[in-house]
């Protein structure tokens, strides 16, 4: 997990070009600020959970672009934790750094907080990995190499090398994975649903693959209508757990979310959705990736509210989904602890910048 100290030289470093073939994590830092605005926001005046993925994977997307010096996608995200919502009126900022570099593959630690004229906000924590890719989408090598010099770069390094570690059961089976095409299982056959849309141009990128911003900015949808009708009232996004991308959406691809609530607790609402995509001229079908989301019920108030325990359910589901919960809740715990303090180091650089 990222430390205090660790994060607050993130927030001195200003990012820049590489020169030759190795760089420090200081120098991988890249920074996006947006002014949110109204078009943003929901009825509430709270940024989609969408809007803010999307957000946050463009700033490591720019990073990963930097460094690599070419076309990179997102491969796999280790987790996205949403501690406070972002609001109409702040200004939002988003502080990406590389910490590991591999082959063709690069570690992306991220931080995102909010601030306006009355506080400053942490908001997002997220750790996620890209792969460097060439004009077939095909991997390529990463000509830069990270280098440390001072302890806390060491220590993150260390940590990325950790992650990538723990994900290599998800990267060893991927030729297994594009072709596992059955739905996930709810805890109940009710809390299902299936959705479906175009890959359509303008949301490709580079490579002309689909952006993964833009398709977790509609998964994040999916999942808030089928936790919203199950919790009777308004949900909004908490946390996505470990996803691996699988497979690229490309132009015309039918893209199917087949979406299932597999664990309930007192407030929340585990939402997993897989995606599957259908080339329409073969007919072929991948697995493109399986992603759990966690919705938090609130009222209009934006307070937490209770929602109703499950009835007639799956047990193996709903051990499995007791198991992600308990995972994710001691990373939180973790993030939690660092949260104020970490705020009050983001004032000071506020302030500073001021």
């Amino acid at each position: 997990m990222v430390e205090l100290e660790a994060l607050k030289n993130i927030l001195e470093c200003r990012g820049r070009e590489p020169v030759g073939r190795e760089t420090t994590i200081c120098d991988t830092v890249t920074e996006t600020n947006y002014i949110v605005l109204p078009r943003h926001a929901n009825p509430l005046g709270r940024v989609h959970g969408g809007q803010v993925i999307e957000w946050i994977l463009d700033t490591a997307a720019l990073s990963g672009v930097k460094i690599s010096r070419g076309p990179v996608v997102v491969a796999s995200m280790d987790y996205m934790f949403f501690l406070n919502p972002v609001e109409v009126g702040d200004i939002f900022v988003v502080k990406s750094w590389i910490p590991f570099i591999g082959r063709t593959s690069l570690e992306v630690g991220i931080l995102a907080y909010t601030y306006n004229r009355e506080r400053v906000r942490i908001t997002t924590f997220a750790h996620l990995a890209l792969v460097a890719i060439n004009e077939n989408l095909r991997p390529r090598l990463v000509p830069t190499k990270i280098t440390t010099r001072q302890e806390w770069e060491e220590k993150l390094a260390r940590e990325a090398l950790e992650s990538r570690e723990r994900r290599r059961s998800l990267i060893e089976n991927r030729r297994e994975a594009v072709n596992r095409l059955d739905p996930p299982k709810p805890l109940n056959k009710q809390y299902s649903l299936k959705s479906y849309k175009i890959a359509m141009p303008e949301d490709m990128v580079y490579a002309y693959t689909l952006h993964a911003g833009r398709l977790l900015y509609w998964l994040d949808e999916v999942a808030g209508i089928l936790a919203s009708k199950y919790a009777k009232g308004i949900v909004v996004t908490a946390s996505i757990d470990a996803t691996a991308f699988y497979h690229p959406i490309t132009p015309g691809d039918i893209i199917e979310a087949a979406a299932a609530i597999t664990h309930i607790g007192r407030k929340t609402i585990e939402v997993t959705i897989k995606t599957t995509t259908e080339n329409i001229l073969s007919r072929e079908k991948k697995h493109t990736t399986t992603a759990y989301f966690t919705m938090v019920h609130i009222g209009l108030d934006g307070r937490t509210r209770e929602v109703s325990p499950p009835r007639d359910i799956d047990r193996e589901v709903l051990t499995k989904g007791v198991e992600r919960r308990n995972r994710r809740s001691k990373i939180l715990a973790e993030l939690k602890k660092i949260k104020q303090s970490l705020e009050k180091e983001i004032e000071k650089y506020i302030l500073g910048e001021l």
